[in-house]
């Protein structure tokens, strides 16, 4: 049910998803002692959803991490971090049945009020689908960076292997034929031989 993502690379993207997180977070979560600083819960659903999105803490996400960001939810004030972190973790289709709840959990704070939970539901509608498809976003970019070093390595190694195979063309059938009529004691035919080998490989 639950997946993760390995391979991920130390990318510009994490640097870029982290301030994205921390202005979802200064934007919506309520402050704690009534002035602009977050609430202490808010702290921890960052921290948590930081485990989630980014690309070194993929041995530490998991079912727990989801089941803490989901009860953090209701007193975090960003349930859009819990609507991401579905969408991150649990695999299809049973996440966007979660994602929908979480969506209509946001409501509920405010349900007394028709325009006050439109706006929770939607904020976190909002931003659960832009963290998701940030974080897909810049793992996809990091798939596509280590494939391409793939793809330069496998050229480098295949480039050297051609550079051996005409090194061996150019000196080892020569260096026999040297051999051979060293051998037989053909100075001349040694003198040609290395000659024409030297004039190959300049070529």
């Amino acid at each position: 049910m639950f997946r993760g993502d390995d391979g991920d690379e130390g990318l510009p993207g994490p640097v870029v998803l982290s301030l994205v997180l921390l202005g979802a977070m200064f934007g919506m979560a309520s402050p704690g002692d009534g002035g602009w600083w977050p609430h202490p819960v808010a702290w921890l659903a960052f921290g948590v959803q930081a485990v989630h999105c980014l690309p070194w803490t993929v041995r530490l996400r998991g079912a727990w991490t989801l089941a803490a960001q989901l009860l953090l939810a209701p007193w975090s004030g960003v349930p859009g971090f819990a609507a991401a972190s579905v969408l991150l973790l649990v695999r299809r289709p049973v996440r966007w049945v979660v994602f929908a709840l979480v969506v209509a959990g946001a409501a509920l704070p405010a349900a007394d009020s028709p325009y006050g939970a439109a706006n929770g539901a939607g904020n976190a509608l909002a931003q659960g689908l832009t963290v998701y498809a940030l974080t897909r976003l810049f793992h996809r970019y990091a798939e596509l960076h280590a494939a391409r070093d793939r793809l330069a390595s496998a050229r480098v190694t295949e480039e050297r292997q051609r550079a051996a195979r005409d090194l061996d063309a150019a000196l080892g059938v020569p260096l026999a034929a040297v051999l051979r009529l060293a051998a037989a004691g053909d100075a001349a035919g040694v003198a040609a031989t290395a000659r024409r080998a030297a004039a190959g490989v300049r070529r």
